[in-house]
């Protein structure tokens, strides 16, 4: 662990954009980690963009799924 703290405190020094990108990498490292869901990087990144799009209010209404699925549904 020792080499990992060493790049931390190099890091410090490093110019803003420099540290973003390795805050960037971290990010994509510790997801990838994450086994409970086993979620690859990719999709997080459609969570994430799905996620803004409901924010947005870029998704469809219950009852227009339910029209679409009623439309469709055989009876």
């Amino acid at each position: 662990m020792s080499a990992l703290k060493d790049v931390l405190d190099r890091a410090k020094t490093w110019p803003a954009a420099a540290q973003d990108e390795l805050v960037r990498a971290a990010l994509i490292i510790e997801r990838n980690q994450d086994a409970a869901f086993g979620l690859s990087a990719e999709d997080w990144a459609i969570i994430d963009t799905r996620i803004a799009a409901a924010a947005r209010g870029d998704i469809a209404t219950e009852a227009e799924v339910e029209a679409v699925f009623g439309k469709y549904r055989q009876a």
